[in-house]
């Protein structure tokens, strides 16, 4: 199977969202209702589900990524979270150099972003963020509640294609991580 970009956006397509799943439904076939084979039947041959493609002239964007799809290290764990996006957040992060989370994010082109993290935390708590295995930078989180979402937002510079970010804290326990957008 052979990656080009996708052809671009035409007038009349839905906007741009974000969402985890996507659900097709099929309205009107061609085939008569006796034509079990092909009546309300749909045959998917490409699509093209995501964020800015290289090449295909559209850019920016968002990129939203659920902290849970992560890669864990540590004491790090997923726990259900009925107030987060996804229905689950990350805990556990710090207090160890051992425990964090990475995330991995895809970027078109290489440049400067802005990085929004998600999470809980009843006071204040910090994530060190860490790109692509730089030095990490402190970013305080303050919210009110262990169920209740909170978010605080830096920069980060990317590289052209996938970066890993990993959220970590070595002196002290870390907020809960939700998820983060890029863009």
């Amino acid at each position: 199977m052979s990656r080009s970009a996708p052809p671009p956006r035409r007038a009349g397509t839905p906007p741009a969202t974000t969402t985890r799943y996507v659900r097709l439904e099929v309205v009107n076939t061609y085939a008569a209702s006796t034509d079990t084979t092909r009546y309300k039947r749909l045959r998917v041959d490409e699509t093209w589900i995501g964020g800015a493609y290289a090449g295909s002239g559209a850019g920016g964007g968002t990129t939203s990524i659920e902290a849970e799809a992560g890669t864990l290290n540590g004491s790090a764990v997923v726990a259900a979270c009925a107030t987060c996006s996804g229905g689950a957040k990350v805990r556990f992060i710090g207090n160890n150099s051992a425990n964090y989370a990475t995330l991995t994010v895809s970027a078109a082109t290489a440049g400067t972003e802005q990085l929004t993290v998600y999470g809980e935390v009843d006071g204040t708590r910090s994530f060190f963020v860490s790109v692509n295995g730089g030095t990490g930078a402190e970013l305080p989180l303050t919210g009110t509640s262990w169920s209740t979402p909170a978010s605080a937002t830096m920069n980060v510079t990317l590289n052209a294609g996938n970066n890993t970010i990993r959220f970590y804290n070595n002196g002290a326990n870390a907020p809960d991580l939700d998820k983060i957008t890029v863009g």
